[in-house]
């Protein structure tokens, strides 16, 4: 189990400087059990340190990947979780988008549609999905911060979004329970970030 207030304090603090609110809700989520890893994009010379302090302060396991233009890190609780990475699928390099999913445990209908469709096509569609359900009265636009919850794309369906979003309140329960069993705050500073946006997060891609 990790450490509580070392992982708070990372969170809320530390990483805080350094990593976005996504990048530090996908960290939470897998230390917590409700993800099984983790990715970190876009890592300089000047965020490696930190997030590999991170990995090594909490024990968790991780693996460094470069591009040309940036390096990313995979982390998990369990080095038996990178073994999905090394489905290699014919002229891959190292993982496919398929194995990336799985690795974040994203649901199998967003990898299908992840994997079948242009990234920006995904969020246009998904965004235009989601205002259609708020004009028609069907969903709370209060609540699209929940959206922000789930870390991955949804495939663009009426259904697609609205079980995203039972998906968005099961995750803030979550946290109210984790920061209820652990006497922790963690949660509560995380959600704070996410609702006092000035939108949620996801609207950025509109």
């Amino acid at each position: 189990m990790v450490d509580s207030e070392k992982l708070e304090k990372y969170l809320t603090e530390d990483l805080k400087m350094k990593f976005d609110l996504p990048s530090r809700l996908s960290l939470f989520f897998m230390t917590t059990g409700e993800k099984p890893g983790a990715r970190i994009m876009f890592v300089d010379e000047s965020k490696k340190q930190v997030i590999e302090d991170f990995c090594e302060d909490l024990e968790l396991n991780y693996r460094n990947m470069s591009t040309d233009f940036h390096e990313k890190y995979f982390i998990s609780i369990s080095e038996t979780t990178f073994h999905v990475l090394d489905k290699i699928d014919e002229n891959q390099p190292y993982h496919t988008k398929t194995s990336q999913g799985e690795f974040l445990g994203y649901p199998e209908d967003a990898i299908k549609y992840f994997t079948e469709n242009p990234e920006t096509d995904q969020r246009t569609r998904f965004n235009k999905v989601v205002d259609e359900l708020v004009d028609d009265g069907e969903i709370d636009e209060e609540n699209l911060f929940l959206l922000d919850l789930i870390l991955y794309i949804p495939e663009p369906t009426r259904v697609g979004v609205k079980d995203a979003l039972e998906n968005g309140e099961k995750r803030k329960e979550l946290m109210k329970q984790y920061d209820r069993k652990e006497d922790s705050k963690i949660g509560k500073k995380l959600l704070e970030e996410v609702f006092n946006q000035s939108e949620p997060g996801f609207r950025d891609f509109r």
